[in-house]
């Protein structure tokens, strides 16, 4: 199945939106077009991230877990694990996205609504492949979209986490949540986007 990405029904939100593209110098067309090539390149770097676990699933069972903690990268966005079941659960995450991008994502492209907000999704497990993408995110590099959709996509799982009362966003906290609370860093969307851009980006030439 194809990506699709649908625009605002009415009109006042598609002027709108046109608008917001026009600011950072995009048209609809090109706005639509960077939206399905980040969505390919999403999958690619959510397959980096699988490679990067079966690493750790090369080995013999029982040393699944002095693998996975010997692997800085993993241990820097997820923790230490102490039981093989929790490198399962991460590898079941990255492997949920890769499918899911593979069968085909309707992204619904919004005009701004806020300062802050890039993207949505509520997390609704009867809307695994779908989410909002607002008009302020396709300023960045095709990378950092890439990550963010990767980040929407580990919603369907959980909601953002919290470290100490604040709702974990950016590289610092993602990593402050490894260190202090693997478990929840296992869980968080903003750990494993920040993960999937890590990896491509040290991959690259």
């Amino acid at each position: 199945m194809a990506h699709r990405i649908k625009l605002p029904h009415r009109q006042r939100n598609r002027t709108r939106l046109e608008n917001d593209l026009q600011a950072i110098s995009l048209t609809t067309q090109q706005a639509i077009d960077k939206c399905v090539r980040c969505l390919n390149l999403a999958t690619l770097m959510a397959e980096h991230g699988k490679a990067r676990i079966n690493t750790v699933f090369s080995q013999n069972k029982r040393r699944w877990v002095n693998a996975w903690n010997n692997d800085e990268m993993l241990v820097r966005w997820f923790g230490e694990v102490t039981h093989k079941r929790q490198v399962r659960k991460v590898n079941r995450r990255i492997l949920s996205v890769t499918t899911r991008l593979s069968r085909g994502i309707v992204i619904r492209l919004r005009p701004n609504v806020n300062e802050s907000r890039n993207a949505q999704n509520n997390g609704w497990i009867f809307e695994p492949k779908r989410f909002k993408v607002f008009s302020r995110l396709l300023d960045k590099t095709d990378e950092e979209i890439a990550s963010v959709f990767v980040h929407e996509l580990i919603h369907l799982w959980f909601m953002d986490q919290n470290l100490n009362g604040e709702t974990v966003y950016g590289a610092p906290l993602a990593q402050a949540l490894a260190r202090e609370n693997p478990r929840k860093a296992r869980k968080s969307a903003e750990n494993y986007e920040h993960f999937v851009l890590e990896l491509w980006e040290q991959n690259q030439p």
